[in-house]
């Protein structure tokens, strides 16, 4: 017996993040291909290009290769080109040559540990070097 199921997994589940890796694979082979600068987690993924004219010709680029090829939807909303300073990717920032957690996440966190503040000292305490940990750049590792 089959039943029909709706397209796709679930968004935050376990499986969707392995399922991306899986599918956006041959997109990776693909940006290599063309010696593109791309850093890809799961389905989100920035491409570093020098002029905003060649990043408007590669971003049209890729979204027909996911949209035709692989036969993916793109959320054009979320898709843009932007200068380097401007990006968001994955809660880090790039501001004045540095690398940081975004204003977002800063304040996400704030408002996360005024929740917790009151409860369980031990959440508080996981959240805090959870978040810590996550943000701590290193260029030694």
């Amino acid at each position: 017996m089959r039943n029909n199921t709706p397209k796709g997994c679930r968004q935050g589940s376990p499986l969707s993040p392995i399922l991306s890796n899986i599918v956006l694979n041959e997109l990776d082979h693909e940006l290599e291909q063309k010696k593109l600068i791309y850093c890809r987690w799961a389905d989100d993924f920035v491409i570093l290009l020098k002029s905003e004219e060649k990043a408007e010709q590669v971003m049209e680029e890729v979204i027909l290769y996911l949209e035709k090829v692989l036969c993916l939807p793109v959320n054009r909303e979320k898709s843009r080109v932007i200068q380097a300073s401007e990006i968001v990717f994955l809660g880090f920032k790039i501001s004045q040559g540095r690398i940081q957690a975004s204003d977002e996440a800063i304040e996400k966190f704030e408002k996360k540990v005024r929740k917790l503040k009151n409860k369980d000292n031990s959440l508080l305490a996981d959240y805090v070097r959870g978040w810590e940990n996550y943000f701590k750049f290193d260029c030694n590792n």
